[in-house]
């Protein structure tokens, strides 16, 4: 029953990245519910029947966690460039602001009068 979950899982993974390349988000969302209900039924069915892995359910999960590894390091550069991304957008504001409103704030730089006389 465990090799079945995994099988299953295995199948489900691999269709979300394939979704995750392709740009397909909801897909990917969906993919990711139906392998959040698997990993628990997985628990399920372990408890019952033991936590120990054959050596291919070893391998299968082996080879789940490279693929999970893989999708993860793509949503860390993905998080990186929408950071920058938001970052360019921040200032891009910021200095439309300033060049639409120029004397909104007061500015740092003024002159001084002397007021004493010579």
């Amino acid at each position: 029953m465990k090799e079945k979950l995994l099988q299953a899982l295995w199948q489900l993974t691999l269709a979300q990245e394939k979704a995750l390349e392709d740009d397909e988000i909801e897909e990917f969302e969906k993919f990711l519910n139906q392998k959040e209900t698997l990993i628990h039924q997985l628990k399920v069915v372990r408890e019952k029947e033991g936590m120990d892995w054959s050596e291919t359910e070893k391998q299968l999960v082996k080879k789940l966690q490279e693929v999970d590894a893989r999708m993860n390091t793509y949503f860390q550069q993905e998080l990186e460039a929408t950071k920058k991304e938001i970052g360019k957008i921040r200032n891009q504001k910021k200095v439309a602001h300033f060049y639409n409103h120029p004397y909104s704030t007061a500015s740092e730089e003024g002159i001084f009068i002397d007021k004493r006389r010579t």
